[in-house]
């Protein structure tokens, strides 16, 4: 992450158009702050959450909510490109996945495929060579409903989960949300379930030709040759050697797999907390048998919803602790009572959201240990990633700032690149350089990391007759420290 806040920028803010709308948008955060001070906002992503959501419910056969359907196909098709099809974010390209996800999605929810909307995704689809150009995770979902056959799917066997360490390949090597949405999924293709599909809908409109016919995908655009052959290569030896793995040695791997699930599960905000994983783990939890996990997993899929009037979709996460932190760190910049008040009570929310107490996954590649929770939804009841929760709390309480500056940079270098943004006021600077380049409350040696510490003066409203702004209220001069730490490779 990398913030400059320059005196140029700093300028431009106080100009009288720019002060009326920045009046406007904080009279909109204060008003959307939750009663215990923090906030959460409504997480949109692309069109293939909803989409999953619906094909989810589909696929365990569950009672169709004709309502809920209705307004999730309304949003999806309110979102279709005017290209036909799907993108991945705002106006952007046609997607194939996507894509095919949405029309598969809007078909289950009853959408008659002659419909205007359906026919121009279709034709959308089919001009850019169909639905086999989806990726490896759509394939997977259209497998598991039996329109692709399983070997169109890179052979993925659950026994990596019981891969040492030291191997190239491990799941400690891949970030949490790609650990959490894969290890069910491994289970999910060792049984390989078939969706119960009540409606018995099918999407065979989609491919030029019969999906069954399908096998390994064709190299992509953006593949080197050299890992796409690499890749084709580990996936044509490990077809058959699966087949001659010992039961006993499959099984093992799937109950390590479970655990690994059963341990994170989460409660009520779910595996990882992203759809993703959820939907996964509650599919998995269906094949085993496992009612109980697998009522908690599909729980904690319904709290991502979004209904409103006329239209809802399913959100992919929730993000409060992001939310409160970045609007703290706004409204601290705006400066005026009400603002600085506000975020007073959302720094107050956001401080006992910090985890100390809880040695998450990370600590499969860093056992000294650092105690604080970013971005990878470590197996704990906190909704969130976020370097950002060492900010704007140094700025207007003096008596935590020298503990949160400790655990701060004692975290950060356990990521490759964790970026600690801290709004300080001119006496601490010394005191983080310091720490950043001793490695931390922690005692980390300065050889084991490459620190960059940038400072940003915000001073342009004024400055003291020694030049360094010291005679500046600190909401009207803020200084911008970014500390960025890098793990030694």
């Amino acid at each position: 992450m990398t913030l400059a806040f320059t005196e140029k920028a700093q300028a431009s803010l106080r100009r009288p158009e720019l002060q009326k709308s920045n009046t406007a948008a904080t009279q909109a955060l204060l008003q959307c702050q939750q009663r215990d001070g923090h906030w959460v906002f409504e997480l949109e992503a692309d069109a293939t959450i909803p989409a999953e959501y619906v094909l989810l419910r589909h696929f365990r056969g569950e009672p169709i909510n004709k309502e809920l359907e209705r307004k999730i196909a309304i949003y999806l098709k309110r979102i279709q490109g005017p290209h036909g099809g799907w993108a991945l974010f705002h106006q952007g390209d046609f997607d194939m996945s996507a894509s095919v996800k949405a029309y598969f999605g809007l078909k289950m929810t009853g959408e008659s495929p002659d419909a205007p909307h359906m026919r121009r995704a279709r034709e959308a689809i089919l001009a850019r060579g169909g639905a086999v150009h989806s990726n490896v995770f759509t394939r997977a979902l259209l497998s598991l409903y039996g329109i692709l056959d399983w070997r169109s799917v890179p052979e993925m066997p659950v026994e990596i989960v019981l891969l040492p360490s030291w191997f190239p390949f491990h799941l400690s090597k891949v970030s949490y949300w790609a650990r959490t949405v894969l290890v069910p999924l491994l289970v999910l293709q060792a049984l390989r379930p078939r969706a119960k599909n009540p409606l018995g809908i099918r999407i065979d409109e989609l491919f030029v030709e019969s999906p069954a016919t399908i096998g390994p995908a064709s190299k992509a655009p953006h593949q080197r040759w050299s890992w796409f052959l690499l890749f084709r290569g580990i996936d044509i030896i490990l077809r058959p050697a699966v087949k001659l793995f010992p039961k006993s040695l499959r099984q093992r791997a799937i109950n390590k797999a479970v655990d690994f699930v059963t341990e994170r599960l989460n409660g009520r905000d779910g595996l990882g907390a992203i759809f993703p994983a959820m939907a996964n783990a509650t599919l998995m939890y269906d094949v085993l048998g496992d009612k109980a996990n697998a009522a908690i997993a599909r729980d904690s899929i319904d709290r991502l919803l979004v209904i409103h009037d006329h239209e809802a979709y399913c959100q992919p996460c929730v993000s409060p602790v992001w939310d409160t932190a970045l609007t703290c760190h706004a409204l601290l910049e705006m400066g005026d009572d009400d603002a600085r008040a506000s975020a007073l009570r959302g720094l107050d929310w956001l401080v006992p959201e910090q985890v100390l107490d809880v040695v998450g996954d990370w600590a499969a590649r860093r056992p000294e240990g650092e105690r604080w929770e970013l971005v990878e939804g470590e197996p704990v009841p906190v909704r969130g990633p976020t370097p950002a929760h060492a900010m704007a709390a140094e700025t207007v309480v003096h008596a935590r700032i020298k503990r949160r500056i400790d655990h701060a940079l004692g975290a950060a270098p356990g990521h490759r690149a964790a970026a600690v943004c801290l709004l300080l006021p001119q006496h601490h600077r010394a005191d983080v350089r310091a720490r950043a380049l001793g490695g931390g409350a922690h005692g980390r040696s300065p050889a084991s990391l490459r620190s960059r510490i940038s400072f940003t003066h915000s001073c342009s409203c004024g400055s003291s007759a020694a030049g360094d702004g010291s005679a500046m209220p600190r909401t009207s001069c803020l200084r911008l420290a970014i500390v960025t730490l890098k793990r030694t490779a």
